[in-house]
C-alpha cells in the first residue's frame, strides 16, 4: 500500500520552490501545509531515520503540525522515520571527566585566487574539572608534528601555554566554560552507534548564523560523543574553519589533580591577558591559525585571543 495517496498531493507543492532549503526544513514546511507530494519526495523508506524533528520559531516539530491537522497518514509516516512528538531538551556535560578527542578539519583563508585551504588533524587528551575551575588539553597535531599543552586555572586566573620547550603564562579572565548544550539547540533525533551506544543529536547556531554545528551526546549522562562545527575567525583576512571531533575513552572524575599544576618552565607572572572562552567552542577558539615562517605548517594556538595587558579594555566580557 502506498504511504501517501495521490489524491492528497498538492498541485502547488513547495517542492518546486526556487528557494529550496534542507530536507529537514522541507519536511517541516510540508507538515504545516500537509503537502504530501513534497513529503513523498523528501521522506525515505520506512525504517530509515531522518532528521524529522526540526523545530520552527514556535518550537514545534513536524509531528506537532501533523497531530494538529489530524492527518493520520502523515503521523504514521513521520513516526516510521524517527520523528518524535516530545523533543528531548539540551543537556549539560558532566563537570569532571577526562578523555581523548580525535579531531580533523580544514581552514579556508582569503577569497578568489588568493584563497588557501589547509587541512589539519590532531589528537587531544582532555582533563576537565568544573568544581576546581580547571582544565588541561595536551594536543598532538599530526599534520604539523607539533605538541601543545594548555592548562587553565580559572580560580587562580592563570593560563599556561606550552609549545615545545617554551611556556607563556597569561592572566585568564572570565568564568569557567559552561558545559551545556545551548538552550536554543534543536533536537534532531536519536540513534545507536555500534551495538549499544545510544545517542541524542542536537543542532545549534549563533544568532547571526555564521557559527553552526551539531553535537551528539549519550542519551544517559550527556557524555560527549561527536561534534562538528563551522565558524568564522576574526581577522583582516576572511577565514572560515570547519572542525569535526570524536570523543573516546571518557572516564568520570579526575584521579590526580596534580595534572593541573603549573609546569616548571612556566613564568610565575603573566605576560598577557586572555579572555575566558565560550562553552561549546573553547576547544575550537584556538583555531585562530597562525603561520610560522620558518616552519611551513600552521599552529593551532589557544592563545589567539591573547592581548597585551596594556591594551586591555572594557570590551572583555565577564
Amino acid at each position: 500500500m502506498e504511504m501517501f495517496r495521490r489524491s492528497d498531493w498538492s498541485k502547488t507543492s513547495v517542492l518546486f520552490s526556487k528557494t529550496r532549503n534542507t530536507a529537514a526544513h522541507d519536511i517541516l514546511q510540508a507538515a504545516k501545509s500537509s503537502d504530501m507530494l513534497l513529503l513523498q519526495q523528501v521522506l525515505p523508506n520506512e525504517g530509515i531515520e531522518i532528521f524529522a524533528n526540526q523545530l520552527d520559531r514556535d518550537r514545534l516539530a513536524p509531528l506537532h503540525y501533523a497531530a494538529r491537522g489530524g492527518n493520520v497518514e502523515l503521523i504514521e509516516g513521520l513516526i516510521a522515520r524517527g520523528a518524535v512528538y516530545a523533543s528531548k531538551k539540551p543537556c549539560c556535560v558532566p563537570g569532571q571527566w577526562s578523555g581523548m578527542i580525535l579531531q580533523g578539519g580544514f581552514d579556508s583563508m582569503g577569497k578568489g585566487k588568493a584563497q588557501k585551504n589547509i587541512t589539519f588533524a590532531a589528537k587531544l587528551h582532555v582533563y576537565l574539572d568544573a568544581k576546581m575551575g580547571k582544565y588541561r588539553v595536551d594536543e598532538s597535531i599530526t599534520t604539523s608534528k607539533s605538541n601543545i599543552t594548555v592548562i587553565s586555572d580559572y580560580k587562580a586566573g592563570l593560563q599556561y601555554l606550552v609549545i615545545g620547550k617554551k611556556c607563556t603564562t597569561s592572566k585568564l579572565m572570565g568564568k569557567f566554560p559552561n558545559l551545556c548544550i545551548p538552550k536554543t539547540a534543536n533536537f534532531l533525533g536519536s540513534g545507536v552507534l555500534g551495538l549499544k551506544l545510544n545517542y541524542d543529536l542536537f543542532s545549534f547556531s549563533s544568532t547571526d548564523r555564521k557559527t553552526a554545528g551539531i553535537v551528539a551526546v549519550t542519551d544517559k549522562g550527556c557524555l560527549p560523543v561527536f561534534e562538528s562545527i563551522t565558524l568564522p575567525v576574526a581577522g583582516k583576512t576572511p577565514q572560515q574553519v570547519a572542525v569535526s571531533q570524536i570523543f573516546s575513552n571518557i572516564k568520570p572524575g579526575i584521579k590526580d589533580d596534580s595534572i593541573f599544576k603549573k609546569p616548571s618552565n612556566c613564568p610565575s607572572q603573566p605576560e598577557k591577558v586572555i579572555q575566558g572562552l565560550d562553552p561549546l567552542t573553547y576547544l575550537h577558539e584556538r583555531l585562530c591559525i597562525k603561520q610560522t615562517v620558518k616552519k611551513e605548517f600552521f599552529l593551532l594556538l589557544l592563545s589567539c585571543k591573547a592581548v597585551d595587558k596594556n591594551q586591555r579594555n572594557d570590551s572583555l566580557d565577564d
